[in-house]
């Protein structure tokens, strides 16, 4: 083959790989089309390729409820939820990640996207037989936490959510915002006594959110001033477990 013969099926591969990134990207900005189905309660849309249930303003208002406990909740914001239902249109949008429970972009922050649920018993179906912690991440969870990604990448900008702020802070403050409770000496016990749900390992965030409750509650910081110092998690823990 010749040294031509190459290039153009180098380039080739270059603008098909291009043509389908862009695709994907216009596909998560302007998903609407795909759902036939939509709620709005006051700034939270609810998308759906299933009909919603009756349930659905109860649950809205919920994740209302959670997501106004943060200081980066904007009333000015629209924070668009798309849950697919059917395997297909799940897989389409979560390309690489058909396991999560659901996921933000963070350039596109005010559209979120949740797997295939139900809706009326408010529960996503999980990959697998199990989830853990089930109790305490039904959908009403799932959705919050993924809205309080997109509110913080609004207002910290997208240059410090990608580049400064450490994952392990957004995914416990994404927990903490998620989650209807907390128990802070429950979860401290469990994480002395090497219980899997407090390991990174387990792919919960508790681990981290617990670090965050004591930076917050005991130490007396505020969520902004922890991102501004930005620590590193086991250097949080590490204190924590020093306390007598």
């Amino acid at each position: 083959m010749s040294h031509s013969s190459r290039f153009k099926i180098i380039k080739r591969g270059f603008i098909s790989l291009f043509a389908l990134a862009f695709l994907y990207g216009a596909v998560i900005f302007f998903p609407s089309f795909l759902y036939t189905y939509q709620y709005q309660n006051e700034n939270i849309v609810i998308y759906s390729d299933e009909k919603l249930p009756s349930n659905i303003d109860k649950l809205s208002l919920t994740i209302l409820e959670r997501i106004k406990k943060s200081a980066y909740y904007n009333a000015q914001h629209e924070y668009r939820i798309f849950i697919s239902n059917e395997n297909w249109r799940w897989r389409l949008i979560a390309n690489l990640r058909p396991d999560a429970g659901g996921f933000n972009i963070e350039f596109c922050p005010n559209n979120s996207f949740i797997r295939p649920s139900v809706i009326a018993e408010n529960r996503i179906i999980p990959p697998r037989a199990t989830m853990a912690d089930a109790a305490d991440r039904d959908l009403v969870y799932f959705i919050s936490h993924e809205i309080t990604h997109g509110m913080m990448v609004n207002s910290t900008g997208l240059f410090t959510s990608l580049s400064k702020t450490k994952s392990w802070i957004k995914e416990g403050y994404a927990d903490l915002i998620g989650k209807k409770s907390f128990d802070y000496a429950s979860n401290l016990a469990q994480l002395k006594s090497h219980e899997k749900r407090l390991q990174i390992s387990s792919g919960l965030y508790v681990r981290y959110h617990l670090a965050l409750v004591y930076l917050i509650e005991k130490k007396g910081l505020s969520f902004a001033e922890i991102v501004d110092k930005n620590p590193p998690l086991e250097e949080v823990i590490d204190e924590m477990l020093a306390l007598k």
